[in-house]
């Protein structure tokens, strides 16, 4: 915060402030007329007048405004990790969120940026640390330093080691844990704003699904293959099995990314290469192709889920 001494060289002030500026990547400077020498009208025409001639822009905040500026905020967050939480590299994925490898407290971590409310994120954690009780390896969020497990939309979650599954053994592993996590999760509350398959043959939109922004003819088709599901056993889904969200090692299958988790049917995570889920042709078909319309519907409209859109045969 700057004080403007009048006894001493104010240019010499600006020069250390610019400085100042320039090493925290900042173009403005923000102050409280209350932490000024001179609180009166000639020293707010100073700053405001004087300081931007000389290559500093000031702007003047009441209190409130200034905490607010002043909280941690998106990526400033990572902060309450701790002294020296840092980024390291952005990594791939992350449609809906901005995903980072970090060091926090010495360890490696992934962090997860993002928009959601604090209850979706809260049923996120929640779910994740009872599923790591279980037995389950999951990503388990780590907190702040007072205790949080998310602040601002930012999550930081421990770094799961392994490779993506290759081969049908691997498939078939994956599909294993899949169902021990339908298994521990029967009967869970929906995540907070969401909507499951069966919940949009009526409704028009839940968390990043918008069905209105469909054309009819592509709702229609969607809801015709939601319908075939209802009735289904339904637990939390992970809502993503691609190679990319999962990690194994000879001892482990860690699913990571459960930024689309909710509740809903089963099946819907068992559309798995080589049918490693080992369905049943007909109970395989209904499945894929209700997870084909989920996923146009949550990418709508780009050219990904026009295609999946494609695959929802009219009925």
């Amino acid at each position: 915060m700057l004080i403007v001494p009048s006894t001493l060289d104010i240019n010499v002030h600006i020069a250390a402030l610019k400085t100042a500026l320039a090493q925290a990547s900042e173009k403005m400077q923000f102050l409280t007329p209350p932490r000024l020498v001179q609180n009166n009208r000639s020293g707010k025409r100073l700053l405001q007048a004087y300081f931007p001639q000389n290559g500093v822009t000031v702007k003047l905040l009441d209190s409130i405004a200034f905490l607010l500026r002043t909280l941690p905020v998106g990526w400033n967050a990572l902060e309450l990790w701790g002294k020296g939480a840092a980024r390291i590299e952005r990594l791939s994925g992350g449609v809906a969120n901005e995903i980072w490898s970090v060091r926090v407290r010495g360890q490696l971590a992934v962090a997860r940026l993002g928009t959601r409310s604090d209850a979706d994120l809260a049923w996120e954690a929640d779910l994740l640390q009872y599923l790591d009780r279980q037995g389950l390896s999951v990503p388990v969020p780590l907190p702040t330093t007072d205790g949080r497990l998310f602040a601002d939309g930012l999550v930081v979650m421990e770094y799961m080691h392994g490779d993506p599954p290759r081969t049908e053994s691997d498939w078939r592993r994956v599909a294993e844990t899949s169902r021990e996590l339908h298994r521990l999760t029967r009967g869970w509350p929906q995540r907070p704003g969401w909507r499951s398959s069966s919940d949009l043959l009526n409704a028009e939109t839940g968390t990043r699904i918008d069905l209105t922004a469909m054309p009819p003819e592509g709702v229609a088709r969607c809801r015709a293959a939601w319908s075939r599901l209802v009735g289904r056993e339904t637990s939390v889904v992970h809502g993503d099995l691609n190679p990319g969200n999962v990690r194994m090692t000879t001892d482990h299958v860690t699913l990571i990314d459960w930024d689309e988790s909710h509740v809903d049917v089963s099946d819907l995570d068992l559309v798995l290469p080589y049918n490693a889920a080992g369905l049943e042709e007909e109970a395989y078909d209904i499945a894929a192709q209700a997870s084909a319309a989920w996923e146009a519907a949550v990418c709508w409209d780009d050219d990904y889920s026009k295609k999946r859109l494609a695959e929802v045969r009219s009925i």
